[in-house]
């Protein structure tokens, strides 16, 4: 799904991916899994892994659970370098579709209470707070809950 404005292209996250994500993700510091977990993602048959990436660089990623007709947004991360540039968007678009394609009607993602630039980008693409999960985090935060229907 290629963004000509930008030259960026959406794919299947391949093994050969995974250094970068984990680069990526430490830089943005949200999430803590090694590189033994996101290789289970990738060969898992209900997660859809994708890539964003520009000139054969990662510069974003995003991980869905397929669970029947529900599914889960486990992650979605762009590089600080092109944040506010439509490609969280572009993931999120992507992966919608392949969520579609195998059945899935509703989306469900838990983000932290404070951040919300996350929330703000959640809620632009229509998710709706449904709840929240009180001290979901290690560090005692609690989290908010969103549904997307599509």
């Amino acid at each position: 799904m290629p963004n000509n404005k930008q030259n960026f292209s959406v794919r299947e996250m391949r093994n050969s991916d995974i250094e970068m994500v984990l680069q990526l993700q430490n830089q943005l510091a949200f999430l803590d899994w090694n590189q033994k977990q996101y290789f289970q993602e990738i060969e898992s048959p209900s997660t859809i892994a994708i890539v964003a990436e520009k000139e054969n660089d990662v510069v974003g990623f995003a991980l869905f659970h397929l669970l029947a007709d529900e599914s889960e947004l486990l992650a979605i991360a762009v590089s600080p370098k092109y944040q506010r540039a439509g490609i969280g968007s572009l993931l999120f678009t992507d992966g919608k579709m392949k969520l579609q394609n195998f059945g899935a009607d509703k989306l469900f993602l838990e983000v932290r209470e404070s951040n919300q630039k996350a929330r703000n980008f959640y809620e632009s693409l229509k998710a709706n707070l449904v709840g929240r999960r009180v001290k979901y985090y290690k560090d005692g935060e609690s989290a908010a809950i969103y549904r997307i229907d599509f």
